[in-house]
């Protein structure tokens, strides 16, 4: 036995672990702005917000990789729109999509906009009272890109989930190129669901978020949803 252990070869070394350090650099954007939303397009950064300079108003800023950041023109064509925050926003190509938010209303609740076009400029495509649900409307999470287009994640309350059914067919129409994907988390088998964001990969939208179940007392795990095609449940 101790013949054979000292003529056993050697161990190879252990596999080293290689760290990529990443250099981090400030962007420096006009003080009155405050950033929401982080995209990324052809070797550039896509960041949205609001600023406060002269009155609330929406932003979006094309910077390059020098650092240089470059204001996108908006274009608003709704009252909410102008005071909007640009809370997510997507882009394949040159083109360019966001999701606005603003408080109104007797109950300030979130009046969402939805905005189109490239880096050259963005529309405001002012939508229906129906469009994300009307009285039952939930929150909106994220806009995506996917390969089929882009499209909004969003959630309904429980009185509007049947209602919210028949809605969709019409809001496809009115959203233009952004078709919206309504998240029923309320009729998850295992309890209600709480989405937190969404992402695209290739032609599927990925939804994270938890939920809560109820087996062994009340616990939250984490969960995923997925939307594999535009014309998929």
């Amino acid at each position: 036995m101790i013949i054979l252990g000292g003529c056993s070869a050697p161990r190879p070394p252990a596999p080293t672990e290689t760290v990529r350090q990443l250099s981090w650099s400030r962007i420096s954007l006009p003080d009155s702005v405050a950033a929401s939303s982080l995209s990324t397009t052809t070797g550039e950064l896509l960041v949205g917000g609001r600023a406060t300079a002269g009155g609330d108003h929406p932003v979006l800023f094309v910077v390059n990789a020098s650092g240089t950041a470059s204001p996108v023109p908006l274009h608003p064509n709704s009252p909410y729109a102008k005071v909007a925050d640009m809370v997510s926003v997507a882009a394949r190509g040159n083109q360019v999509v966001a999701l606005g938010a603003a408080h109104g209303g007797a109950h300030a609740n979130f009046r969402w906009t939805v905005w189109t076009g490239s880096k050259q400029g963005l529309d405001d495509q002012p939508q229906t009272f129906e469009t994300f649900g009307g009285e039952s409307a939930g929150s909106l999470l994220d806009i995506v890109f996917t390969s089929q287009g882009p499209a909004i994640a969003g959630q309904l309350g429980r009185s509007g989930r049947r209602s919210g059914r028949r809605n969709l067919a019409a809001a496809r129409g009115t959203l233009g190129p952004a078709e919206l994907c309504r998240h029923r988390a309320c009729e998850h088998a295992s309890g209600p669901g709480r989405p937190r964001a969404a992402a695209a990969a290739g032609s599927a939208m990925i939804i994270s978020g938890s939920v809560i179940t109820f087996g062994d007392g009340v616990e939250q795990r984490a969960s995923v949803w997925t939307w594999p095609t535009h014309d998929s449940p």
